[in-house]
């Protein structure tokens, strides 16, 4: 199977997530470039397909995998877009210089941030608060970085697949203040 094939298969999947996690909106499905290794600065500065297109609500966004995007680093942000999925090997990185809190509201109850397989990369030497609503469908990762980085998340947690959490320094920390989490997975430390 080659490159194509397997670029190919990553779209059909993550286009069937967001049909299984899509809300009723007929709501248009844009996956990054595959331009590997592609580094986007904010999800404003993403190539995404089938257009360039910034997010905007109405529609669902994906990372393939191989493919790294990063927040805007504006104080705060929420994602424009209904739905951002992180497939296998495909990494958000949360940037900034203040204490930033990202928000991931989603549509109609349905996650904003979807982990199918990603990896959530806390940028260096902040504290970064994920809000809204995530979806672990795939086991996931979430990378604390090397730096003094602190994680928060008052998003609620759905979903059964599993959580890595990695870190290269000892003094990171990752705080869980959600609320009624579904979340059944297991979290690897």
């Amino acid at each position: 199977m080659n490159s194509s094939h397997v670029l190919e298969l990553r779209r059909i999947a993550g286009f069937l997530a967001s049909l299984v996690l899509a809300t009723t909106s007929e709501a248009a499905l844009y996956t990054t470039s595959g331009n590997s290794p592609y580094t986007a600065q904010s999800w404003t500065d993403a190539i995404w397909q089938p257009g360039s297109a910034t997010p905007t609500s109405g529609n669902t966004y994906e990372i393939l995998g191989g493919d790294l995007v990063q927040n805007a680093p504006d104080d705060s942000a929420i994602f424009p877009g209904d739905a951002l999925t992180l497939d296998s090997g495909a990494r958000l990185r949360l940037t900034g210089t203040s204490p930033l809190t990202l928000s991931f509201p989603g549509v109609d109850g349905n996650a904003g941030l979807i982990l199918n397989g990603g990896r959530l990369q806390v940028g260096d030497n902040n504290t970064y608060t994920i809000d809204g609503q995530i979806a672990v469908a795939a086991n996931s990762l979430v990378n604390l970085g090397w730096g003094s980085g602190s994680l928060v998340i008052t998003a609620q947690i759905s979903g059964g697949q599993n959580l890595s959490l990695f870190s290269w320094n000892p003094a990171n920390s990752m705080d869980i203040q959600s609320a009624n989490n579904p979340y059944s997975g297991n979290w690897l430390v």
